[in-house]
């Protein structure tokens, strides 16, 4: 039987990091994303340097894995938008568009292992955030 894994964009910190945990606990090979080599280093997990907003780097990322057990979409970022669509639109490309693109990208390595794609998001993504 092959050793179930997975892949956690944002496995670096947060939820994305406790995900990591528990799956390492439970036995999985884990890789984590972070978006830089330090966030990389203070991880216990295997990973990679990702940018989710850079579809050259999700594409070749997928391409490291044959087959994928999990995927879990942990990448995230939070920003103040009132009145700046750049952020905004900086958000949406990292919280939304990055979720797809890895989805997309890992689709054939999640298919050969009858894998699962888990995408988290905050309470931020129902609620307003306070100032």
């Amino acid at each position: 039987m092959t050793q179930k894994n997975a892949l956690i964009t944002g496995g670096t910190s947060g939820i994305g990091a406790a995900a990591a945990d528990l799956l390492a606990q439970e036995g999985w090979d884990v890789y984590v994303t972070g978006l830089t080599q330090e966030e990389l280093d203070a991880s216990s997990h295997k990973g990679f340097v990702l940018d989710v907003r850079d579809q050259e780097a999700v594409t070749n990322l997928a391409k490291q894995f044959s087959h994928l057990h999990a995927l879990l979409n942990a990448a995230g970022a939070v920003d103040h938008i009132e009145d700046d669509i750049d952020v905004f639109q900086n958000i949406i490309d990292i919280n939304l568009t990055g979720t797809m693109r890895m989805m997309l990208a890992c689709r054939d390595a999640l298919g050969r292992a009858e894998g699962s794609i888990v995408n988290i998001a905050s309470v931020l993504a129902f609620t307003a955030a306070g100032r």
